[in-house]
């Protein structure tokens, strides 16, 4: 396997180019991947060097399943765009902007994040309902594929 150091002729002329630019996940990326996905895991020596590429590139991001507001507020560093929800929204002028489409089906979202309550049930499940998104955690079970199975026979039975 390839290592970046071994191609660091190619990537200084990439370095080079401009505009320059870098997105970068939240979770497992830039920090661990928390416990407790309610953590605000950024590790301290992280933040200097994201300041350090937020002032030399035209285009810092940082991705996450997490609000757009949240990232804000765990890293808060000027100059870096915050994007929330996979993608489907941003931080933009002191405030999260959602997609349209996003805007458009939060009503179908509510009905659907009422409708995975019932996967509370499982024991260790964790349901994170981010208002836009909803993520449903079984890693954190006793037997993980067992409580994924679970999920999907449940989420399989539901009309689509």
């Amino acid at each position: 396997m390839a290592r970046l150091l071994d191609n660091l002729e190619a990537l200084k002329k990439i370095i080079r180019r401009k505009p320059l630019g870098l997105i970068t996940d939240m979770d497992g990326t830039i920090s661990p991947i928390p416990r407790d996905f309610l953590e605000t895991p950024v590790p301290p020596p992280t933040v200097p060097q994201l300041t350090e590429l937020a002032s030399r590139f035209d285009l810092l991001a940082v991705i996450s399943g997490r609000k757009a507001g949240a990232l804000r507020e765990i890293i808060d560093i000027p100059g870096i765009k915050y994007i929330g929800h996979y993608g489907m929204e941003w931080w933009e002028n002191g405030q999260a902007v959602l997609h349209p489409d996003v805007t458009a089906s939060l009503s179908y979202m509510r009905a659907v994040a009422a409708e995975l309550e019932t996967l509370r049930s499982i024991d260790g499940v964790i349901i994170q309902d981010k208002w836009a998104s909803i993520s449903v955690h079984y890693n954190t079970t006793q037997q993980p594929s067992t409580a994924k199975q679970q999920i999907l026979d449940f989420l399989e039975s539901r009309p689509t």
